[in-house]
């Protein structure tokens, strides 16, 4: 049985990476990383600084690169809380298969409310209405499903909190029904991850 030192939540924007990271990373005591704060750190300046002045293409090639320092390079456990855009590149999804990659699911409806009510600048939406973001989301979904996201591939890999995680995520999802019920079928895909 295979045993993961490094778990990669991924999703779309406003899906929930960062809460779901955070949370997983005190159940488990890993070490959390959060690839965008590390580049923002890299440049000394907000992502959306970033992409103003460098462009997506340099955004990507630092994000790959700490991605790859993040994965492949790790000696203690890590929870790694990746951005929306890590699959876009081919090298990076290669790079996610030596990892346990969870894919935070949520609907394109919930995932517009909560771009509404954010209010951290997203610079990839500047100028995309809200049926280019629904292409997008789709476009991101595929990639994000064709990663080693199933729950068949991950049943070979060992995971010693993993139950702790599901149950995480199954009291959180009781707690919001009245706001967002469709989470409770997203819980299925998180205990799929980790079956």
């Amino acid at each position: 049985m295979q045993t993961t030192k490094t778990i990669v939540i991924t999703g779309f924007m406003a899906a929930g990476k960062s809460t779901a990271a955070a949370r997983l990373a005190v159940d488990s005591g890993w070490q959390l990383i959060c690839l965008d704060q590390q580049i923002e750190e890299r440049f000394g300046r907000s992502i959306a600084q970033i992409f103003a002045e460098n462009g997506e293409a340099e955004f990507r090639k630092v994000e790959s690169s700490l991605l790859k320092e993040a994965v492949t390079a790790r000696v203690s456990p890590a929870i790694i809380d990746a951005g929306g855009g890590v699959v876009i590149l081919e090298q990076n999804r290669k790079m996610l298969e030596q990892a346990c990659v969870i894919f935070l699911d949520a609907c394109f409806d919930e995932i517009i409310k909560r771009l509404d009510r954010a209010e951290v600048d997203r610079p990839l939406l500047h100028e995309l209405d809200k049926e280019a973001i629904r292409q997008l989301w789709e476009a991101r979904r595929e990639l994000y499903k064709n990663c080693r996201f199933c729950g068949k591939r991950y049943s070979r890999i060992h995971c010693p909190f993993r139950q702790t995680f599901a149950t995480r995520l199954k009291h959180h999802d009781k707690t919001q029904q009245s706001t967002d019920r469709r989470r409770i079928s997203q819980t299925g895909r998180y205990h799929a991850a980790l079956a």
